[in-house]
């Protein structure tokens, strides 16, 4: 996947998310919590957290534990 964005493969991946959605997801896959997801994008701290809640709706993901969530969706939406 050389030459293709994080951005532009995890689109690819998941065609029916936002390109908010998928913009988040690019920085969850690098580590990034939600207060520093909230000032790169320059929204509030709860409007990642919803993205987030629709994103983790999306690709069914119901673990109690946030750290799951994030770990089962960095591995939905990457190649490795």
């Amino acid at each position: 996947m050389s030459g293709q964005t994080p951005n532009r493969v995890i689109s690819a991946l998941t065609p029916d998310l936002s390109p908010h959605e998928v913009r988040v997801i690019a920085l969850v896959a690098e580590g990034w919590r939600n207060h520093v997801i909230a000032a790169e994008l320059q929204v509030s701290l709860p409007a990642v957290e919803t993205a987030l809640r629709r994103i983790y709706t999306k690709y069914g993901l119901d673990c109690e534990d946030d750290l799951d969530k994030r770990v089962s969706l960095v591995l939905r939406t990457t190649r490795i």
